[in-house]
């Protein structure tokens, strides 16, 4: 069976902080698959929550993927930390390994996420 692409609307170009990340969630059987946006100036990223290590969403607390001089996506579970623009992993248990990144485009202000 071939699962059909969703699109996502994240909200607002203009509500997100930048730096800032949003997440986001798309389906509901059994576990509902779960993405974020990151923002830092004019660039835009998306990827899947989901550590390549544990397998499990990164954050523990809302909105919150980056580490605190918001210079890398961490992994709130084991430390691994991503880099924004790739998502390949740079220390911790994972690397070598990378997020996966989801499609992402702003029209007309708005952050659209295209996921499969």
């Amino acid at each position: 069976a071939t699962m059909s692409s969703v699109t996502i609307c994240v909200g607002n170009l203009a509500d997100l902080p930048d730096p800032g990340c949003r997440e986001f969630s798309w389906g509901d059987t059994p576990v509902p698959h779960r993405g974020f946006v990151v923002r830092r100036g004019a660039d835009l990223v998306a990827y899947r929550n989901l550590c390549p290590h544990a397998r499990r969403p990164l954050n523990w607390h809302p909105d919150r993927f980056l580490d605190q001089d918001e210079q890398v996506i961490l992994c709130t579970g084991h430390g691994a930390e991503f880099e924004v623009a790739t998502g390949k992993c740079l220390t911790g248990p994972c690397q070598g390994q990378s997020l996966t990144a989801l499609p992402v485009r702003v029209m007309e202000g708005v952050i659209y996420v295209d996921a499969a």
